[in-house]
């Protein structure tokens, strides 16, 4: 696992990609949560061989949690299309001057498209007008998504290195994400 972080004060304004028609980018309401735990959820499915949820994932408790009283959803941005969540960035407060980035999850279908891009940019900029001075991210070196090249390109500095030691469970069968979530 990695830790990048982004300065403001040395943060020079990035111009975001235009979006594909149709696609907008807004602070999602609590009416979104549960597509925009939908969207998360399949975001992630396939990300690296080790998977992302390797516990059960209840959607209900993932949608819960976004109702957890120390969020801040004043920094959420997702990218929708219609009524159809394909992106979601959800930032949340640490302190008074720093803020985590703790999801950015696009659709499968809608990669490759500049829309991270754009809404880490959106995400960046609502963070630095709401007085946060620094900015982390922390994300997976197997991510098949290049997730730290696009954090870098947007000015997040690699800090730190989490090295992850997984270890199968003998006699423990493998699960399917679909199962998981009573797909």
């Amino acid at each position: 696992m990695a830790e990048l972080r982004l300065d403001s004060s040395s943060h020079a304004e990035a111009r975001a990609p235009a979006l594909p028609d149709g696609l907008v980018i807004v602070a999602p309401g609590k009416d979104d949560y549960r597509k925009l735990t939908g969207t998360v959820v399949a975001a992630f499915a396939k990300e690296y061989s080790e998977g992302r949820f390797d516990e059960p994932v209840d959607p209900g408790e993932y949608e819960e949690s976004l109702s957890d009283d120390d969020r801040e959803p004043s920094l959420w941005r997702i990218v929708k299309r219609g009524d159809e969540i394909v992106a979601v960035a959800l930032c949340d407060a640490r302190t008074d001057a720093m803020a985590e980035v703790v999801e950015l999850a696009v659709s499968p279908d809608w990669r490759r498209r500049g829309i991270a891009r754009a809404l880490m940019t959106a995400t960046i900029d609502a963070a630095i007008a709401a007085g946060f001075r620094e900015l982390r991210v922390y994300t997976i070196e197997q991510f098949q998504t290049r997730a730290i090249q696009l954090y870098q390109s947007l000015g997040f500095a690699r800090y730190k290195d989490f090295p992850r030691y997984r270890k199968p469970m003998p006699g423990l069968p493998p699960r399917t994400l679909d199962a998981r979530i009573g797909a």
